[in-house]
């Protein structure tokens, strides 16, 4: 019974953290940056969202690695598959968001496409961050219900 009160109470944590919406601090500056005055151009606001995507690059890559320490060497495998294969993706989206934004009338479908390209690696970083929190989770549950 104890045990089985355990997992209910891993459960609807895991459930519970992966149903709230939180906006990461690089989201946050890029709003900023977005809405200052002097970011109203075409220019500025592409260099805020290219500003935003070596951000969110950086923490992809620091996500990543975190992630691979916590692996055994099968699941560290599959991680590294996994992310060849979202390499290839991000490739062939970019390539598809270039071909669908590229070609538009207007300075401004050069922000949206740039928006577009974000949003992949934003999403990326955050599906691993959330595997994180899961695995942290996982292995701080083995070690309270496995040592009692």
């Amino acid at each position: 019974m104890k045990n089985t009160a355990k997992l209910l109470a891993l459960f609807f944590t895991v459930f519970t953290f992966s149903q709230e919406k939180i906006t990461h601090k690089i989201d946050l500056e890029l709003k900023n940056c977005l809405t200052a005055e002097e970011n109203k151009s075409t220019a500025a606001m592409s260099q805020c969202l290219n500003d935003a995507l070596a951000e969110w690059d950086l923490e992809l890559n620091a996500t990543y690695k975190l992630l691979q320490t916590k692996l055994d060497s099968k699941a560290e495998q599959k991680l590294k598959d996994s992310q060849r294969q979202w390499i290839k993706f991000k490739q062939k989206e970019v390539e598809l968001i270039n071909a669908t934004y590229g070609k538009a009338n207007g300075t401004m479908w050069q922000v949206i496409k740039m928006d577009k390209i974000l949003e992949i690696t934003r999403n990326r970083t955050q599906k691993l961050q959330l595997l994180l929190v899961d695995l942290n989770k996982l292995l701080n549950f083995r070690r309270n219900f496995y040592e009692k």
